[in-house]
């Protein structure tokens, strides 16, 4: 569901700092957390690192970014038209994957990854004229703001309106 990646990550922050957050996948959240000009907003809030990153390549962006990324931290990744959480490792950079049913957890982010999972291109081009796009990178432990756990407030799915699957896999 368009949307759903940035939302869960974004739950995943929420979670990790401490806040009651629960993204089910339903309702108007999902495009609203699939804006950029969100994310945005949720970068510039005060006290938030974040790191954005201008080009008409996408794997450029990316590279530019995830240079960046610490051992030890996590941060918010958007880039193409994915967004999740990565972290760097002794074996890489890795990302978060929370929307599958049997494949949830750490992979690592290979070139591969970019292209398949986050719909990375080369170039963007709209009626033959070439268009930048922005990523981002959002320190996860920056994401402790008052404001932050106001904005994910709009997460928390009505129990009626949630998407969770005939098993409840679907969170």
């Amino acid at each position: 569901t368009k949307g759903s990646c940035s939302s869960l990550a974004l739950s995943y922050a929420g979670n990790r700092n401490g806040m009651d957050v629960r993204d089910f996948r339903g309702g108007r959240s999902t495009s609203i957390f699939a804006r950029n000009g969100t994310i945005r907003q949720i970068a510039e809030l005060d006290g938030v690192q974040a790191v954005f990153e201008k080009g008409r390549s996408d794997y450029t962006i990316a590279k530019n970014l995830l240079k960046q990324v610490e051992p030890g931290k996590e941060y918010y990744f958007g880039c193409g038209k994915h967004a999740a959480i990565v972290r760097k490792t002794s074996a890489g950079i890795e990302y978060l994957e929370l929307q599958t049913t049997h494949q949830n957890g750490f992979h690592a982010l290979t070139q591969y990854e970019l292209k398949h999972r986050f719909g990375c291109q080369k170039t963007h081009t709209l009626h033959g004229m070439k268009l930048d796009v922005t990523g981002v990178l959002i320190d996860v432990d920056t994401l402790r703001t008052s404001e932050f756990e106001k904005i994910l407030g709009y997460l928390n799915t009505a129990e009626a309106k949630q998407v969770r699957g005939v098993k409840g896999y679907a969170k």
